[in-house]
């Protein structure tokens, strides 16, 4: 895997693994949103992008 202090951004369902349900109940999972400090912006003149829009400028070809 990574080096200490690695970050894989990757989407949430990806890390979990589907097991069968032994309770009696519904089981619900929810997980906080992580804002972006602002807004994602795709073309930045600096060329300074966060770790997010890099994987979209990546994935997109932009």
């Amino acid at each position: 895997m990574g080096k200490a202090g690695t970050v894989f951004l990757c989407h949430p369902f990806l890390v979990h693994a589907a097991q069968r349900h032994r309770g009696k109940s519904p089981r619900f999972l929810a997980q906080p949103p992580l804002l972006p400090r602002e807004p994602i912006s795709l073309f930045r003149r600096d060329g300074e992008y966060s770790p997010v829009e890099q994987a979209i400028r990546n994935a997109t070809s932009v």
